[in-house]
């Protein structure tokens, strides 16, 4: 091979090595600057006032957030979560874009709070249902209703893939209280099964609930039943 054409492939192969070094080192500003402008517009389109500590790259394709709230104009906070962590498709990211494959998130606490006419989750309204549970009693339809619609709006949230470690769901309304603990719950191409502690006013039990989400309006379609073994004290 000729001396030139050695010293033109070699150049080539310095540039394209600096374009690569170049394009990582850049990623960061790059995935912030793209969040925070996301960011601005839901703030702006739903009232809300969103903050986060942190915002960093893992590896190639993955964001890491940190100290994420999330609190409606003029109510309680919504969302407080320890960390997310999210996995983009890399393909589209060498492209300047981004599309979300999937996301962990850890130490998530969501709390749904009505006060008379208002709430601090209207912002999520866009035709959530209730999912459709074969239940026997009242007080377990009454439930399974409550429940549903939770998941039903906290789904609209998230990817058709995502795993969530310590989740706590709260509801509050007219002295009514719900508290729902999930250790984990993985959604892995719309379908999920994850144990449930709930406590509601004050009544304690276990559930398992499992089902799968339709189309793009997230509406589930799940069972929901007590823990093989376990002695269930339905809340009234």
């Amino acid at each position: 091979m000729h001396q030139p054409v050695r010293k033109r492939i070699a150049t080539g192969v310095i540039l394209l090595t600096v374009l690569v070094l170049l394009l990582f080192s850049a990623r960061n500003l790059f995935v912030r600057k793209y969040i925070d402008r996301k960011l601005d517009k839901i703030e702006e389109a739903r009232r809300l006032s969103i903050h986060y500590d942190d915002i960093h790259m893992l590896g190639l394709s993955g964001i890491q957030i940190d100290g994420v709230s999330v609190i409606p104009l003029d109510a309680d906070t919504f969302l407080q979560s320890r960390s997310f962590r999210i996995k983009l498709e890399l393909s589209e990211l060498f492209l300047f874009k981004i599309s979300v494959k999937s996301i962990e998130a850890e130490g998530l606490n969501v709390s749904f709070i009505k006060n008379n006419n208002t709430s601090n989750f209207e912002f999520l309204y866009h035709g959530a249902t209730a999912p459709e549970a074969p239940v026997q009693s009242g007080a377990e339809r009454n439930f399974a209703q409550r429940t549903g619609k939770i998941f039903g709006l906290l789904f609209k949230l998230l990817p058709d893939n995502a795993t969530l470690r310590n989740l706590s769901v709260s509801y509050q309304n007219k002295g009514d209280e719900l508290l729902i603990e999930i250790p984990s719950l993985m959604i892995k191409d719309n379908n999920f099964t994850t144990g449930i502690r709930s406590t509601e006013n004050g009544i304690q039990s276990e559930w398992v609930c499992e089902g799968s989400l339709q189309d793009k309006e997230k509406k589930i379609e799940a069972r929901l039943h007590a823990r093989e073994n376990t002695k269930i004290t339905l809340p009234s």
